[in-house]
């Protein structure tokens, strides 16, 4: 009855999970594609500069509440009150920091618009660090539901905001105005999906327990956030407003898969590792099953965008955005890597090795900047591939950690993906060899028949050769039950 239970618990958690991913997705890949395409590259750059900033202070404020409160064992309310209030203060130094960003954005795109963007931004920073101490209450109690409807919610809004501004001609404003009505909205809905309320108590003394590995954890995303806007900030300079829109667009549409399935995964793996530390023979049971179900979710849509990048570019956003197309490539087989290493970056943050994390990450980040400071992109492949060394540099450092963690071989950390991966290769492979002999005049038309045999020849040559890995993800999923499973 117990084991029916957590079955059971696992797969309402995986549908929540996935469900937030996959509706945060959507909007990112409507805003992407649907407003990108009204606004245009030059104006899509100006929003990424003042976007760029405001991601890197919400995203500090908000990690400080987010995962650290997983952690804890024991975490009583005067503590997480306490805490809770310590990060509503922060939060407000950070609003008025960003603020204050404006004119000094200016020197990266000049346009008179940015400092009142900036100005216009800043009152939503207050509200994300305490959201984020919500949103980690909700994680620690498994509220999975609740954590979907506000992404269902707050996206949502943001993306309609968004695309009837840029329907009327805002411009630039029309993705500031869809960043500021999907963070009000989604933290209203956060606050009222929950049950717990902070009290109205504090003690400095109570927060030093969180603290001493929440600010760690909060500077390791602020590292890996920042990692990309200051590369934007730099890379800017060299490209120009549409270059740099551009390129902009072009990770967006990769990363909106990339980072929402990443996140999915960590709110499943990060309990189970977790759960499961005390036993390293169990961790490493775990770790092969998630590297499988990883593998085998993310490759083939990653094949699917790569194979049909310019069918999508060209129906959907229009000749205007072609340079997109081989940036995003190089960026969606990087993408595979990433994900494929979610596991190593999960595992490490539930086994709290937060000082590994954060060397990594800062390593990650000196390297982007010395890189695209040597070497200024002129367009957007060319920063793709200023951004792709240091990436791989990172990833190369995380194996080498978790190998040394879990006491295994390199070649085994990655062996579960290796499977699917080659079977993308072949199924990608064929259909890019074979759409030139297609002959199917509509681009329309071709675009649909690529992106329905690269599905069907990857789903074919799974079944065929995957069957064993498929059950195994069914299982760590919750939606087939695993005797084995402790």
């Amino acid at each position: 009855m117990k084991q029916d239970v957590r079955w059971f618990q696992r797969q309402t958690n995986a549908f929540w999970a996935g469900l937030e991913a996959l509706i945060n997705m959507a909007m990112q890949i409507i805003s992407a594609f649907v407003i990108a395409r009204i606004i245009g590259p030059a104006e899509v750059g100006i929003s990424a500069v003042v976007i760029a900033a405001y991601s890197m202070v919400v995203t500090f404020v908000n990690t400080l509440g987010q995962d650290t409160l997983v952690q804890p064992v024991d975490l009583p309310d005067e503590t997480a009150s306490s805490y809770f209030w310590l990060i509503f203060y922060v939060s407000l130094a950070g609003a008025v920091l960003f603020a204050a960003l404006g004119g000094a954005l200016t020197y990266v795109v000049d346009d008179p618009r940015i400092p009142i963007m900036c100005f216009a931004l800043a009152p939503t920073v207050a509200f994300m660090g305490p959201a984020g101490v919500i949103h980690g209450m909700l994680s620690r109690n498994k509220c999975f539901r609740s954590i979907a409807l506000r992404v269902l919610i707050g996206q949502s809004a943001g993306t309609v905001a968004g695309l009837a501004a840029a329907i009327f001609g805002a411009g630039a404003w029309s993705l500031v105005l869809q960043q500021a009505v999907g963070a009000i909205v989604g933290v209203a809905a956060l606050f009222i999906s929950s049950l717990w309320r902070p009290s109205f108590i504090f003690s400095a003394v109570r927060t030093q327990s969180i603290l001493h590995y929440a600010i760690p954890m909060a500077f390791n995303s602020l590292l890996v956030v920042a990692r990309y806007r200051v590369f934007t900030l730099i890379a800017g300079a060299s490209l120009g407003a549409t270059a740099l829109g551009q390129m902009h667009i072009a990770f967006r549409l990769v990363d909106a898969f990339r980072d929402l399935m990443s996140s999915a995964f960590y709110r499943l793996m990060i309990p189970g590792f977790a759960g499961r530390r005390d036993s390293k023979n169990d961790v490493w049971s775990y770790y092969v099953r998630c590297c499988s179900l990883v593998a085998v979710s993310s490759t083939p849509v990653l094949t699917v965008i790569v194979v049909a990048l310019p069918s999508i570019v060209s129906i959907v956003m229009g000749s205007a955005w072609v340079p997109v197309i081989p940036a995003a490539r190089a960026l969606s087989l990087l993408a595979c890597i990433h994900l494929v290493l979610a596991p190593s970056q999960a595992l490490q943050i539930a086994l709290g090795q937060t000082r590994k994390i954060l060397w990594t990450t800062s390593l990650g980040f000196i390297a982007t900047a010395l890189f695209v400071m040597i070497d200024a992109p002129k367009n957007p492949l060319e920063a793709a591939l200023v951004w792709s060394a240091p990436s791989l540099l990172t990833y190369g450092v995380l194996i080498i950690q978790v190998r040394k963690s879990l006491d295994v071989s390199l070649f085994s950390i990655i062996q579960p993906a290796l499977t699917p991966i080659i079977l993308c290769v072949i199924s990608g492979g064929v259909i890019y060899l074979a759409t030139p002999w297609l002959n199917i005049d509509n681009p329309i038309l071709e675009g649909e028949s690529v992106l329905l045999l690269t599905a069907a020849l990857c789903g074919t040559l799974f079944f065929a050769f995957l069957r064993q890995d498929l059950r195994g993800v069914l299982s760590t999923l919750g939606i087939k039950k695993a005797p084995t499973e402790r």
